[in-house]
Formats: C-alpha cells, sequence, structure tokens
C-alpha cells in the first residue's frame, strides 16, 4: 500500500523515528502484523533493544514487556516464519564444499564440451571461484537462461575480450544450467529460500502487514525482487536510510559520500512507482547525540567528500582524540585500560563500548589475551573458521601421507592431533601424559636419524636409538633399549594402523565406499569418542563455547560426507579430490557464536553493520594499508566484462560490484565508523606491525588531523607527561605490573617512588590472597635482578663435576671465552635437538676417520704414503671409503641424491689431500708419520697415552684427555724431533694472543702431551737419543679452486700452484737441522711450498716469520699453558661461572655463534653485562709478559 523512507544523515537517531512510528501503529493498528527486519548478525542485539525502548515507551514501570504484534527478524528468520509449514522449505540445505562437490561432477561429466573451462578446471582454487561466481549471479536474479541471453548478445565478429567473455559466457552458462538441474527440488541455499519466500508472498495478501527494514544500505536483487513482492501485495513497507536527501530524479555520482544508500533510495522508488504505491520520505531530524566534536566530525566528512564548503564548519571545543601508539599489542593495552578506567571510575557499562577495526585478523591473535588480562567481558563479532581444530588437522595429514610417502611433517602432523593414540598392552589407550612423552621421543629420533619415507614407518625392523662413543662403537645400553622401546609404540602404532588403511582405501570402487571406509577407520580408532572426552572436559571446566565448538566440527564433517556421498558417491574414489573437498569445507565452515551476557564490549570489523547505540567507539589499527581497504578482483568475471554485461541486463538484475564501486564505498564505510558511538570517538593507530615493519597513519586520518588542527598524542608521552595513574589503575594483575614498571624507572633515576603508587603498593599489599602475595613478591624480586649468574656451591660443584674433571682442552677453551657457556654445555649438559644434517663436525669426523684407517692400512702393508704409486693410493683410499660409509653415522651421504653428490665431493677432497700429502712427503723424506688419531688420556682405552693431570688444591684434580690426528718424527743420528699436525676443514694458524688469553690453548696442550708420552711413542735405540719438539701444525683439509689468473697463462703450473694452498701454518721449532729436514729441497733465496719458512740468499733461515720459536720461547708458552690450564680447574672447581664473553674485536666476540644466547640473554646495554675486552699483545710482549709471570710463580 505504501512505501515510506526514514532518511537521515548517520548523526541522526533513525531507530527512534521507527520506534516512534510503530509503536502508533501498533496502537492504531492492533489486528496488524509488525515485522521488524534487520541483518542477521544484530538480530539478537535489535531485538533486545527494540522491545525495551518499547517497553519504555509503553509500559516504562514494568521490567516485563511481551508484544505479540511485533517480531524482530532477518530474512532468513522471516522465510521460516512464513514458510514453516511448507514442505519445500524442508529441503536440505547444502554447504560450500557441497556445491563445489557438484560443480566438480559437472565439470568432469561434461568435459568434451568445455573450452576455457576445459584448461583451467583443475586448476586450485578454480571450482571455488566459479561456485562463487554463480551464487554471486543467483545473488543477482541472473539465472543460466538470463545468462544465455547475455552471451547470444555478444556478436560474433566482436573485440578480441568480448570474444574471451562470450566463449567464458559459454561454459559458465553450460555448469550454471546443469548446476540449477543437478540441485532442483533437491537443496537448497539461502538464494533459494528468498526465492521460495518470494514466491509463496506473492500469493498472500498483505495488507495488514508492515516490514521495516533497518540498519541495510544495499540489496541483492533477489532481496529487492521480495521487496517488490511486498509492495505488489500490499504491504506496507518502511526503510531506514542513511541518506543525506531523496535522490527522486536521478541516481547520485559513484564519488558521492551516500552513493550507496541512494541507489537504493532510487532503486527501491521507481519500483514503487511502477506498482502505484504511495512514497512518502521522513526526514529525521532527531539527533542520537549532541556531542559538538561528532557533529563537527559529520559536516566535514560529507563536506569534503562531496566537494562542498568548509569554511562554515565550526571547530570544536574539545578536539577529537587520536593517540599515536607503537605496535597492536600496546595499542590494545592502551584500550584496554582506557576502558576498564571508564568503567571503574567514571560508571560506565561494558555494553557502552565497542571497538572497531578496519580489518579483524591483524588483531585476532592478541584481542582475547589482551581483554581477558584486564577482566573485560567482550564479544568479538569475528567467525571462528573450523579449519585449525584438530580433527581438520587430523583428516588433512590422513589423507596427505599416502600421498607424500609419509613425509615427516604430515605425519607428525596426525599424531600430534592427539585424536589418535595407541593402545597399551592393557589393551587401554595411552594416557595423553605418556603418549606425548613418547611421541616426543620418537620426533627427536626421526630428527637425528632422517627416518622418513614409507619404509621408515612400515617395515618389521624396529627403530634404534644408539649413540656413538669415543672409538664410534655402537652401544645399546639399558637406558637406550627402553627409550627404543617407547619409540617403537608410536613407529609400530603407524606401522599396524595407517597401511591396511590405505590399502582398503585403495580398493575402494566408489566414494561411497571411500567415504564408508573413512568412517569406520575413525570409529575403530575412538576418533568420536574422543572428541566427546574433550567436549565433556570444557564443559566440566566451564567452557561451554569450546564444547560445542567440538559437536560442531563433528557435525560439518559427518554432513560434508553425506554431501559427498550423495553428489559423488557413484564416481571412481580420488583422493586428492576429495581432500581438496574436505578443505574447502571446512575452509568456509565457521563456528556459531552467541553473546554470553548482554553486558560486554563489541569487537568488530567497521565494514559489519552494528547498532549504533554504543556510547564511546575506539577505532584501533587506522593505517594506510587497511583505511581505505585496498579492493581487489579475484572473481570469473573481470570488472571490465561486467561493464561490457551492464548495459544488456533486465532492470530485476544486477552483478555484484566491482573494484572501482567498492573502493569508492570506503569514505561510507569509514563515515558509518566516525558515526558509530552516541558520546565520543577514539581513534588510535600503530607505528610497527608484528614484524616490526613500519606503518603509517590512515590518510582519512591525515586529513582531519590537518583540518581540526588535532596533536596526534602519543601514548607512552601521554600517559607519563599527565602525571594520572588512573589508566594505569586496573585489575590487580595489570596494576602490579605496571607498578613493578614504575618502580623500576624511579628506581633506574634515582628517585624516590611518589606517594600515589607506595598507596597502591600498600593497598595491593592488603588486599593480596597468599597466591597473589607469593606472585607480587616474586615480581619485586626482579627490581634486583642483575643477569648475572650466581656462583656455584661446593655441593652442586662436586655433584656436576666430581673431584676429578676429566676434561678436553677444547671445553677448557670454553671455559676461557665464556664461564657461563661453559657451565650451560658441560655443567648442565643443555644442546640442542639433534637434527639429521651433515654438520661441519660431521664432515671433520669423515676427514679425520678417512686419514686415520688410510694411513693405518698403509701401515699394516708396511707402506709409508711417499712411496705409493698414484693406482695403489687409491686403491687403498676407495677401501677406506667404503667401509667408512657404511658406518651409521655416515649413511646420510647415501640419503638423497643431493648428499650422494655431497658424498663424491667429500672423498674428492680427500683423494686430492691424500696425494697432497704423498707430495708433501717427496721433499720431507726423513719425516715419517708414527701415529694417527692418537689418544691420550682417554679411560676405558687399551691403546693411549697418559692424560695430563695437575692437582687442584688438596682434594681435587683436572685430567686433559684429547685426540692428536697425525704425529710425525724426524729421526737423526743423534737426536729425534716429534711434531703433531691438526686437520682442520677451514683455514686455522696459530694465534699467541688467543694462546695467551686460554681461547687457543689446544696445540700447546697436545704438544706438551706428546713430550710427556714420547718414550712410549719412539721406539728408542739401546742408546737413547734426544728427543726434541718440532712444532705444532695445522693443515687444511680443502680441495680449493684454481684462479685462472694465478695462471699467467701457463696451465703447466696448475699443479703447483694448487700444492702450495696446502702450506702448513703453526709454530716450528728454529732448528736449522729441523728444518732443513723438513723441506730438504728447500735452495737459498726460496721460500718452501710445504711449511712458512724461507731461506734467504745468504742460506739463512727467515727470522721475521712469527711461526718459528726458540725453544726457550716453547718453554714459556707450555709453562703458560700449564697455568692456565690449573687455573681453570680452580675457577671451576671454585664454582666460578660468570658471564663474562670474550670479545677480541666487534667482529669476533665469544658470543657471535653460541647456541646459548636465548639463555644467557647478554645485553651489553645492561649495567651488569659486559665483555671482557682483551689488551691487543705482539708476541714479544706476550712472551715477556709469560717471562715475568714465570718469574714471579717462582
Amino acid at each position: 500500500m505504501a512505501l515510506d523512507f526514514i532518511l537521515g544523515t548517520a548523526s541522526c537517531d533513525h531507530q527512534a523515528e521507527l520506534r516512534n512510528q510503530l509503536h502508533t501503529l501498533m496502537q492504531e493498528k492492533p489486528n496488524s502484523q509488525f515485522f521488524y527486519i534487520v541483518p542477521d548478525h544484530i538480530k539478537f542485539g535489535a531485538e533486545v533493544k527494540v522491545l525495551d525502548e518499547l517497553r519504555k515507551i509503553d509500559q516504562p514501570t514494568h521490567e516485563i514487556f511481551a508484544a505479540n504484534q511485533v517480531q524482530i527478524y532477518s530474512l532468513t528468520r522471516l522465510a521460516w516464519y512464513f514458510l514453516k509449514n511448507e514442505p519445500a522449505y524442508y529441503l536440505p540445505r547444502i554447504s560450500q564444499a557441497g556445491l563445489q562437490m557438484i560443480v566438480q561432477r559437472i565439470l568432469r561429466d561434461h568435459h568434451d564440451e568445455l573450452t576455457i573451462f576445459k584448461g583451467e578446471k583443475n586448476q586450485a582454487g578454480f571450482v571455488e571461484k566459479l561456485v562463487t561466481q554463480m551464487l554471486e549471479l543467483k545473488d543477482g536474479n541472473v539465472d543460466s537462461q538470463a545468462l544465455q541471453v547475455l552471451e547470444q548478445q555478444i556478436p560474433e565478429t566482436g573485440s578480441a575480450k568480448e570474444q574471451i567473455l562470450k566463449a567464458k559466457l559459454k561454459d559458465l552458462q553450460l555448469v550454471y544450467r546443469e548446476f540449477e538441474k543437478f540441485i532442483f527440488n533437491k537443496y537448497l541455499d539461502n538464494n533459494d529460500i528468498l526465492q521460495l519466500l518470494t514466491s509463496y508472498l506473492k500469493q498472500q495478501d498483505l495488507h495488514d502487514y508492515y516490514f521495516i527494514l533497518d540498519q541495510m544500505t544495499n540489496f541483492t536483487a533477489q532481496e529487492m525482487k521480495l521487496i517488490h513482492v511486498l509492495l505488489e501485495q500490499g504491504a506496507h513497507v518502511k526503510v531506514s536510510l542513511v541518506l543525506d536527501k531523496p535522490w527522486i530524479k536521478e541516481m547520485p555520482q559513484p564519488n558521492d559520500l551516500f552513493y550507496v544508500t541512494g541507489k537504493t533510495y532510487w532503486q527501491l522508488t521507481q519500483a514503487a512507482k511502477r506498482y502505484g504505491q504511495k512514497i512518502t520520505n521522513y526526514q529525521v531530524t532527531q539527533k542520537r547525540f549532541k556531542t559538538p566534536n561528532l557533529l563537527a566530525l559529520e559536516e566535514y566528512w560529507i563536506n569534503s567528500i562531496n566537494g562542498l564548503s568548509l569554511q562554515q564548519i565550526k571547530q570544536p571545543n574539545k578536539k577529537l582524540a587520536i593517540y599515536q601508539v607503537d605496535s597492536r599489542l600496546q595499542e590494545l593495552e592502551f584500550v584496554a585500560a582506557k576502558i576498564k578506567e571508564l568503567v571503574t571510575i567514571q560508571g560506565y557499562h561494558y555494553q557502552d563500548f565497542m571497538i572497531l577495526t578496519p580489518k579483524i585478523e591483524l588483531y585476532q591473535n592478541i584481542l582475547d589475551p589482551v581483554l581477558q588480562k584486564y577482566e573485560i567481558p567482550h564479544f568479538m563479532d569475528l567467525k571462528k573458521r573450523m579449519s585449525d581444530h584438530p580433527l581438520v588437522e587430523l583428516l588433512q595429514a590422513l589423507l596427505t601421507i599416502p600421498l607424500t610417502n609419509y613425509r615427516y611433517v604430515d605425519v607428525m602432523r596426525l599424531l600430534k592431533t592427539e585424536l589418535l593414540i595407541p593402545k597399551s598392552p592393557y589393551d587401554e589407550r595411552y594416557a595423553v601424559a605418556t603418549y606425548r612423552e613418547y611421541l616426543d621421543l620418537a620426533e627427536n629420533t626421526i630428527l637425528k636419524f632422517g627416518l622418513q619415507g614409507q619404509h621408515a614407518w612400515t617395515s618389521d625392523e624396529d627403530w634404534l636409538y644408539y649413540r656413538f662413543n669415543s672409538q664410534d662403537d655402537q652401544e645399546l645400553k639399558d637406558k637406550e633399549i627402553k627409550m627404543a622401546e617407547k619409540i617403537n609404540v608410536i613407529k609400530n602404532y603407524v606401522k599396524n594402523t595407517l597401511p591396511p588403511f590405505y590399502l582398503k582405501l585403495k580398493k575402494a570402487q566408489n566414494g561411497k565406499e571411500a567415504a564408508q571406509i573413512l568412517m569406520e577407520f575413525l570409529q575403530q580408532e575412538e576418533v568420536p569418542q574422543r572428541l566427546s572426552s574433550w567436549r565433556q572436559q570444557a564443559l566440566e571446566s566451564g567452557e561451554v563455547q569450546a564444547s560445542k565448538q567440538v559437536e560442531e566440527v563433528w557435525q560439518v564433517f559427518c554432513n560434508l560426507l553425506d554431501e559427498y556421498v550423495e553428489n559423488l558417491g557413484t564416481l571412481p574414489f580420488i583422493p586428492e579430490d576429495f581432500l581438496d573437498l574436505l578443505n574447502a569445507g571446512f575452509e568456509s565452515a565457521t563456528y556459531s557464536q552467541v553473546p554470553s551476557t548482554l553486558d560486554e564490549v563489541l569487537v568488530t570489523e567497521m565494514r559489519t553493520t552494528q547498532l549504533n547505540d554504543r556510547k564511546i567507539t575506539f577505532l584501533i589499527g587506522a593505517v594506510d594499508t587497511v583505511l581505505p581497504g585496498m579492493q581487489q578482483s579475484e572473481q570469473l568475471l573481470t570488472d571490465q566484462e561486467k561493464d561490457i554485461l551492464m548495459p544488456n541486463l533486465a532492470p530485476d538484475q544486477q552483478l555484484a560490484e566491482g573494484t572501482a564501486e567498492r573502493m569508492a564505498n570506503e569514505s561510507f564505510v569509514a563515515y558509518q565508523a566516525f558515526m558509530s558511538s552516541t558520546q565520543e570517538l577514539v581513534m588510535t593507530y600503530p607505528l610497527h606491525d608484528d614484524q616490526e615493519k613500519s606503518l603509517q597513519i590512515s590518510p582519512y586520518l591525515k586529513r582531519i588531523t590537518n583540518f581540526f588542527g588535532i596533536d596526534i598524542k602519543i601514548v607512552s608521552q601521554e600517559i607519563q607527561e599527565a602525571g594520572d595513574v588512573r589508566t594505569l589503575i586496573t585489575t590487580k594483575r595489570t596494576t602490579l605490573s605496571n607498578l613493578i614498571q614504575t618502580m623500576r624507572d624511579y628506581q633506574e633515576q634515582g628517585l624516590p617512588l611518589p606517594i600515589i603508587w607506595q598507596y597502591v603498593y600498600a593497598q595491593l599489599q592488603a588486599d593480596a590472597t597468599p597466591a597473589e602475595a607469593d606472585l607480587m613478591n616474586k615480581l619485586l624480586a626482579s627490581l634486583q635482578y642483575t643477569n648475572q649468574p650466581e656462583p656455584l656451591t661446593e655441593t652442586s660443584v662436586k655433584l656436576l663435576y666430581g673431584d676429578t674433571l676429566n676434561t678436553s682442552i677444547s671445553k677448557l677453551e670454553e671455559f676461557y671465552n665464556n664461564q657461563y657457556a661453559y657451565f650451560l654445555k658441560y655443567g648442565l649438559k643443555l644442546q640442542e635437538r639433534d637434527v639429521f644434517e651433515l654438520t661441519n663436525a660431521d664432515k671433520g669426523s669423515l676427514f679425520h676417520l678417512a686419514f686415520e684407517q688410510l694411513f693405518n692400512k698403509l701401515a699394516q702393508s708396511n707402506q709409508d704414503i711417499k712411496n705409493v704409486t698414484e693406482k695403489e693410493y687409491l686403491q687403498y683410499l676407495n677401501q677406506v671409503m667404503t667401509e667408512i660409509l657404511q658406518e651409521p653415522q655416515f649413511q646420510i651421504l647415501q640419503s638423497t641424491a643431493r648428499m650422494k653428490f655431497i658424498s663424491r665431493q667429500l672423498q674428492a677432497t680427500i683423494q686430492h689431500m691424500g696425494w697432497v700429502m704423498h707430495r708433501q712427503r717427496q721433499v720431507s723424506k726423513n719425516l715419517k708419520t708414527i701415529g694417527t688419531e692418537v689418544l691420550f688420556g682417554h679411560h676405558g682405552s687399551k691403546e693411549g697415552l697418559a692424560p695430563l693431570v695437575y692437582p687442584i688444591g688438596s682434594k681435587n684434580k683436572i685430567a686433559v684427555r684429547g685426540i692428536i690426528d697425525r704425529v710425525d718424527q724426524i729421526s737423526l743420528p743423534d737426536k729425534t724431533y716429534i711434531g703433531l699436525v691438526d686437520y682442520k676443514s677451514s683455514a686455522k694458524k696459530f694465534e699467541y694472543l688467543k694462546a695467551y688469553y686460554g681461547t687457543s690453548m689446544q696445540m700447546l696442550t697436545y704438544l706438551q702431551a706428546l713430550l710427556n708420552n714420547a718414550n712410549k711413542l719412539i721406539k728408542q735405540p739401546a742408546t737413547k737419543k734426544e728427543i726434541l719438539p718440532a712444532g705444532a701444525l695445522y693443515m687444511q683439509i680443502v680441495d680449493p679452486v684454481l684462479n685462472y689468473k694465478d695462471l699467467k697463462g701457463d696451465l703447466s703450473q696448475a699443479a703447483q700452484i694448487l700444492f702450495k694452498e696446502h702450506k702448513l701454518k703453526g709454530i716450528l721449532l728454529d732448528d736449522r737441522e729441523l728444518l732443513a729436514n723438513l723441506d730438504d729441497q728447500l735452495e737459498p733465496g726460496a721460500s718452501s711450498d710445504i711449511y712458512q719458512v724461507g731461506l734467504t740468499k745468504k742460506d739463512q733461515y727467515n727470522k721475521n716469520l712469527t711461526n718459528l720459536i726458540t725453544q726457550e720461547e716453547l718453554e714459556l708458552l707450555l709453562y703458560h699453558n700449564e697455568q692456565l690450564i690449573k687455573a681453570a680447574g680452580e675457577a671451576i672447581f671454585a664454582g666460578e661461572n660468570a658471564l663474562n664473553p670474550i670479545r677480541y674485536s666487534d667482529q669476533e666476540t665469544a658470543l657471535q655463534y653460541s647456541e646459548y644466547k636465548a639463555i644467557m640473554q647478554f645485553d651489553e646495554l645492561l649495567p651488569d653485562n659486559h665483555y671482557r675486552d682483551v689488551e691487543k699483545l705482539a708476541k714479544s710482549e706476550i712472551l715477556k709478559a709469560i717471562s715475568v709471570e714465570q718469574e714471579e710463580g717462582e
């Protein structure tokens, strides 16, 4: 009978006008029925609000109010009201995933008829995009026949874009037509329900019905068609629109602020005119608020967007509040503290606040924790997807494992859901705690030994947990056997459970059989019972929402399975397609949400329509990347293609708005957010995102600040300068945190704590429960905390190290690098989790073992490396490498093609280095290797040398052990020189400075061990010869790359240039007889190709080389090294474990490659954390200092 518009800007009280009109009509038309229609997500709040306001008008003294004349509904609920007795209404609903199943079947059945879609149908996400496009067409009242008409209107000889569109529409029309046939009278979606409602109401007399549409800005074509029917059938329709004026003669332009609502107004008036309905415009004048700053903001925003004059806008006395914060977390902390302050001090209720943000996903992980911390009840209007639920993880992993050959990440993903738990020998499922322990051990084993792939999981052999001792002999100890038993509970559960299931699945004839096998498997493994126990636990702990989620996710799974069987059950089962459909189903499925209380803060996205009855709005996250939002078109039909189709649409048809239209609407979305409260608008923006990337203020806020001259407040400064502690006193827990921070700030400044904070401190103490008092004491203790470890007690030292410290020299070097790192690594024995990878240490072990076995085999054959031919050498080497690669610790080198390539590279390096040693011996004819991998101080070793043992006080001693890579000797008629060679995978030289400070003690220690055990190493004749140290040298194990420039055009020099790359570096005794025998081919005026020595033209050895030392100098170094060992032992037994990392330069510190930095938390800016900077000393200064030290010691 009539179409009424309630018009006004966002500051106008549309709802008050609607309620007044509703109340009047209810009095005048007692037999009429009234329907107050709002968007579905605000129906509950709107129902409470409307009925309460009607009560205030009609029965203000009554607390209880009922009105059977009026119903507050959403459109879907309205459909239920009218169709609840119609059989068609009870057809099954179909999910998004179910629709995708149907479309997937259509694409498969009509493959040969497709053109463009034929090549795209197997692309990831295409089916989902196709379904979305068809639903948009249904929304727009464009069915398959209408689509065919649109396609036929495109000329055959049109442009290239038109031809592509024509082909696309042919395929789309084919799929759309079959889709309509498939679901007709079989399934319902929301569009179908609206069509049913429209068809039903078209047969009804609606003269006594009033339909009030509120909080809506635009309508789909289907919704518009419903409104047309209401008008046609005589209903009274009232529509509330945020619109500044009626657009009678034309539609507004797209750049107009009110374009969307103006367009809606225009479309409805045209329909009313067609049906001869009376149109009445009610211009709302009553304001929802009288706040000057909000009214001024509204006037500015309307005028600036619509190009009107800004000169007449009055500047409000109270400025708008805009705050800058450092991070999103700080932003939420600030907002929560403000809300708590306003509730506690000014008497607000939580329901008076709304937190809006342009993109709520950016805050979803911190919103709940922060608001819970401040004990603020809240409702987050964010649809939580089911895709992260453990059941979904289980299904995804279960179906992925056979496709990825039991990949580690997929198997762990399956097992960590804790929905599949093995049974104990007593036929009961293991307890969760026990299962977690076993699974952790299994995961560590998998990572350590690279146990991946179907064969590893399904083989009949159990997994072994083993370690290697110093001789690389495999030992299984009692503890390791027990660990292996636990590990194999997991391994055998996978082996006995998954392969039979996958075999059944593989034999499934069709989708229906596969679905049945899957459900039987879940039942067999008691997954439903496990979910039920989770639900019960949630209920018992008061987590009602969590308990419902368990039910909902299982129901969605069952529905998806039913839809799959119904639509694809007769087709061949394809695991990949089934997995995609499940993923799509759970990705689109969300949990239902119901507010737990009326008095709570609403947290929502600004693009979601909400009731505008909140007193204060906090608009957070107002940065340029999301306000205005970036609009992207991901639809099947592009914006350009829609532009081609638009002119040919019927009046009752429409297509989804394009990117440009959505972008133009951003200013209206912001406008509604600005006007969403009745008293105050607080806007905030962070400077950094979660990855510390810089963010910029939204251009919308920038325009507002510039026009109104607003001083943006920096949150931390604003609180500090104000001296107002009210925002810092909220809940007990947060107040305590703020108290601790304040006390720390004043402590650092050397100032007394202000009286107000002393009072807060006293109140917290007086009101604390025992648990709160304990927490308070712990936090207060942090004020005296220093980041320095305490010395160990005598008892702790004894428990950790015993009476004798059996150690290697590398451990003592760690002690001199950083005492605390030594304690963590060798006291507590903390270590990172072993991972199946080839480390530099592994490469070093391979090199050492290869050279040890190579020299052993040569010795067994009474051969010397300098005498073998290249062919013989390669035979020995191949035999050695074949044996080594069979060792368990080197099986990684056969695990993948990449590792096999690395293995060949390593073998090439070993081959090259062996031949280098062969060539080196040609110029050192008297040099002989008398030992490789020589042990000293190793307990349990039948062979080996004595350790270096030093008493520490009267009760303790320190015993140093080690492995010397190679021991060489030069035997002369009256003396024997003995020296050592240490293999290194990187370049290394003897550094006097590091040897002096204790961080490079290896060579001197090993040399001392050789000298102490010389008589055992050297087979002396009856007349004993003098034994002298030759030196200690590093040999880099590397296959160097030849630089072409070094050849200078002469390729014949390549071998010699490469040979020179392997000079041995370290220290050598400055003894002419020794040096002459080390390189007996060295001529005057030349340098050795093997050692860092050279002869002058006068046939004198170069004295300028620091690697040459005298016997006296060597003895000084050995003396100092011994003192370092003793000093380290004394400090360790005294319990010293200071956090004192050494620093040689800014580029070289003890923390540079430390794996314990996260534990140590070393920060040079802290007053108690300092590097131990070393004094730079030359060789001569070091030797002089040691000499003085020796004299003083004597």
